[in-house]
């Protein structure tokens, strides 16, 4: 196992392979995934995503701040996130995110309006997204393997207090 000290693995990576299945937890306590398209900074400590801001995914964010995202590689290698969420309602901000996407080629870059009706476009927000660590694994042969992990020193194991 390889300690990291360079997140930007995780945008390196999103290039590649620009879906993630993103796990919440609803207010019940119960997992939730669903298939997300982040795009990430260069250093890759933060991201953001658009969604509908009355959607399950935007609740569950509002009420538990904590999210895993995972990518899968071609090549047997899983990035697991785990992030820090936040939803960020702002016109101004949510502009910024589309533009962000939009100004990037295809399949990392994508036109979010092509997306959503012009009543779901209204109601879209952004998710922005810290990274608390994350883990890069292969596994062959039957086995998984970590062959590299970063997590900052301030971060603490458990994120989320139970209810």
């Amino acid at each position: 196992m390889i300690g990291s000290p360079d997140p930007a693995v995780v945008e390196q990576i999103s290039r590649r392979s620009p879906l993630a299945a993103m796990t919440t937890v609803n207010r019940l306590g119960n997992p939730s995934v669903r298939l997300v398209h982040p795009i990430w900074d260069p250093d890759g400590r933060a991201g953001v995503m658009l969604t509908d801001g009355t959607s399950l995914k935007a609740v569950d964010v509002q009420e538990r701040p904590v999210a895993t995202l995972v990518y899968q590689q071609r090549d047997d290698k899983h990035l697991l996130t785990t992030v820090r969420a936040s939803v960020i309602g702002a016109r101004d901000f949510v502009a910024a995110t589309v533009n962000r996407f939009e100004a990037e080629s295809v399949p990392y870059g994508y036109r979010p309006r092509d997306f959503w009706s012009d009543e779901q476009f209204a109601r879209i927000v952004a998710v922005r997204l810290d990274l608390i660590g994350f883990e890069l694994t292969t596994f062959t042969n039957n086995k998984q393997e970590v062959i590299r992990w970063w997590k900052p020193k301030s971060s603490s194991a458990s994120v989320i207090s139970p209810d």
